[in-house]
């Protein structure tokens, strides 16, 4: 996605499920992608196998020149990587506002392949990017995948929407299980409609 092509972002945090899934998007997007974490984990073990960078540890002097800085939620205000941006004024961004880039630019695909007529098309550039997938396959899931993703909920709110019911059903679920170790979280510990909210007119309302 242009959006990202040819920007240089150094992700504070980038050893986090979020923030790993969105440093490997924006690579996969053209951007010149690195970060740094306290440890190792691995998910850092994922990046690196993808062709990414990462410095174990916080240090001013590892964040590249010019660099526009992705920073995760978990970052302290203090941390040397970010005030080494604040003081030559490089471009900071929240995990949310780069999700928010990310999910603006997903829906404007979704919505083009939810047009009949461009189906084939749709299909024709996802196999140009994956070429050991089938295209005739692809092109016969499109069609059930799409009667999955749209219904009357993303006409009225767009593609993308989530319903907090089904989230603290699952919680529920899981609750009676016993899945969860030490405690049951709540419903706003594990989502957010923030982004979702950010986003709403940008996401195609059919469905």
């Amino acid at each position: 996605m242009r959006e990202f092509e040819g920007r240089r972002l150094w992700f504070v945090g980038i050893g986090g499920a979020g923030m790993s899934a969105l440093a490997l998007v924006a690579k996969a997007w053209g951007a010149e992608v690195g970060g740094s974490d306290r440890a190792r984990s691995s998910y850092v073990d994922l990046l690196e196998a993808a062709g990414i960078d990462v410095a174990i540890g916080h240090s001013a002097d590892q964040v590249p020149d010019g660099a526009e800085l992705v920073v995760s939620s978990a970052i302290a205000p203090d941390n040397p990587e970010l005030v080494h941006a604040h003081a030559r004024d490089y471009k900071t961004k929240t995990r949310g506002d780069v999700l928010a880039k990310f999910l603006k630019a997903t829906a404007k695909g979704w919505e083009f392949a939810y047009g009949p007529a461009n189906r084939d098309k749709a299909v024709e550039y996802l196999v140009k990017e994956f070429p050991n997938l089938n295209a005739k396959d692809e092109r016969e899931a499109l069609d059930a995948m799409l009667k999955f993703s749209f219904s009357p909920r993303t006409l009225a709110e767009g593609w993308g929407t989530m319903e907090p019911a089904v989230w603290q059903d699952q919680i529920n679920l899981y609750a009676e299980l016993g899945q969860f170790s030490k405690r049951v979280p709540k419903l706003e510990e594990v989502m957010t409609l923030d982004v979702l909210k950010a986003t709403a007119d940008s996401r195609a309302k059919i469905g």
